[in-house]
């Protein structure tokens, strides 16, 4: 004898008058079928209400999701018994892809939009924070939308659509500046320019990405590695594997908060022109024509940089060919800045009225045995950036730091050693002298610290 299914205690036993199991295979009057009733009176009638609408919801997910084997089960059957309707083996016969989701990109979207919201709470809210924010979510829809998925896909992706062409993106990321590619610190600074995060569009830092970009593994990144990535294999384990990652964090992070402070440090005005009076020849655009105009790509005029400057004026100075495509962000400075200052505490042993200050030996011990692991790749700046003209550069930091005013309470100057503000100086000091200036970002943003007049425009 067949042993009968268990039932749930709300499912009473009704007589079913049309179906049944009796003899001959004819119909039983006395067939029974379960029937679930409420356990509620007639008289509840939210609780009713309740009852018959979970009990619409479970006939529904029933009818496209398949029944289970027993009516009502148990939850612990429930989460055992398996569905009838098979989607594995159906997506292999049939070719069915996924369309849910990428959770990636969505994740994302809501840490901005959440960052957006507190933004927009803070008094007063900058607007060109607030603007990159919403490029960045326009950024993350077109990736919903096209499918594209976390790896070197999304970041080849990004720079396409931000620069119109690889071939474009390569000469934004600085790829003539050197005739043998880009440098890894290049290639840092060059990314955060343009207000790519390959953290977030990768997976993995730019260090690793470099790695499975660079075909020829000559160490650098040339035109044809950065072509080709649009057809690299996406690989489970990672190239990085030599050298501290801890050491490799520090210098990534110095490559971004290099290249976005000498941005925001330059005044607004000067960011998006050339620096005059100056040759730039080892930064010149070969085709300056062939890389698309901002204004045209975004469909968009051209517009102040500052609020006061009038279109008028802007259009006066000599606009830099490449600077027009950066589009850095300022979250990926506060981030970097993080990064950095928390090895500057870590490593500052000095102190004066209260300040924590870097010594000359803590700057050695902060940067790390020379050659700098940072441009190991760049022979070139190995030879300029020497232990000695890295401590000179110290001295002639230090010395600027001393003339300025008196700290507030009649304190004096500080010489013991250097401020986290004069430790930003003299890192792009450093970036300067290895030829590492990002079409001269960094000299304008030195004139404005040292109160340099600079090349007149």
């Amino acid at each position: 004898a067949e042993t009968p299914k268990q039932m749930s205690a709300s499912a009473p036993l009704l007589p079913n008058v049309q179906g049944g199991g009796g003899g001959n295979g004819h119909p039983s009057p006395l067939a029974l079928k379960r029937v679930e009733l409420p356990k509620a009176s007639p008289d509840q009638t939210d609780e009713f209400v309740t009852w018959y609408r979970q009990r619409e919801l479970t006939e529904r997910s029933v009818q496209f999701c398949g029944r289970w084997d027993m009516l009502s089960p148990s939850p612990e059957s429930r989460r055992q018994a398996p569905l009838k309707v098979d989607l594995a083996s159906k997506a292999q016969t049939l070719g069915w892809t996924r369309v849910r989701p990428n959770a990636v990109w969505i994740e994302q979207a809501r840490a901005l939009a959440l960052q957006r919201a507190q933004i927009s709470a803070e008094p007063p809210s900058p607007g060109s924070r607030d603007r990159a924010i919403i490029e960045r979510l326009r950024l993350l829809e077109r990736l919903q939308e096209e499918g594209v998925q976390p790896g070197l896909s999304a970041l080849i992706s990004v720079l396409q659509w931000k620069c119109g062409t690889l071939e474009a993106a390569f000469v934004c990321l600085g790829g003539t500046a050197t005739p043998d590619g880009l440098t890894l610190l290049r290639f840092v600074g060059g990314l955060a320019l343009l207000g790519v995060d390959a953290q977030a569009l990768c997976g993995f830092d730019e260090r690793e990405a470099m790695l499975r970009l660079d075909v020829d593994q000559d160490g650098r990144l040339n035109r044809q590695d950065l072509m080709s990535g649009a057809y690299a294999s996406e690989l489970a384990t990672p190239l990085a594997g030599s050298g501290a990652p801890s050491r490799w964090g520090f210098w990534l992070a110095v490559g971004r908060y290099v290249a976005l402070s000498a941005w925001y440090c330059t005044p607004a005005v000067l960011r998006r022109r050339g620096r005059p009076g100056q040759h730039i020849d080892d930064d010149e655009v070969d085709d300056p024509g062939a890389l698309p105009s901002p204004a045209r790509r975004r469909g968009v005029v051209l517009r102040a940089d500052r609020p006061g400057e009038s279109e008028a004026m802007a259009k006066q100075h000599r606009l830099d060919v490449l600077r027009q495509h950066w589009d850095p962000q300022e979250d990926d400075l506060k981030a970097s800045e993080q990064v950095v200052f928390a090895e500057f505490s870590e490593q500052a042993t000095a102190h004066q009225f209260g300040e924590r200050l870097l010594s000359r030996a803590d700057l050695l011990r902060l940067l790390g045995p020379f050659p700098l692991l940072g441009f190991a790749d760049d022979p070139a700046a190995t030879q300029r950036i020497t232990q000695t003209h890295v401590c000179e550069l110290y001295d002639e930091v230090l010395d600027l730091q001393a003339e300025r005013a008196p700290l507030p309470g009649g304190r004096g100057p500080l010489t013991k050693g250097l401020t986290f503000a004069s430790l930003r100086l003299l890192l792009l000091k450093v970036f300067v002298a290895a030829r590492l200036h990002y079409r001269h970002l960094a000299d304008d943003a030195l004139d404005s610290l040292t109160g340099s007049p600079g090349p007149k425009i």
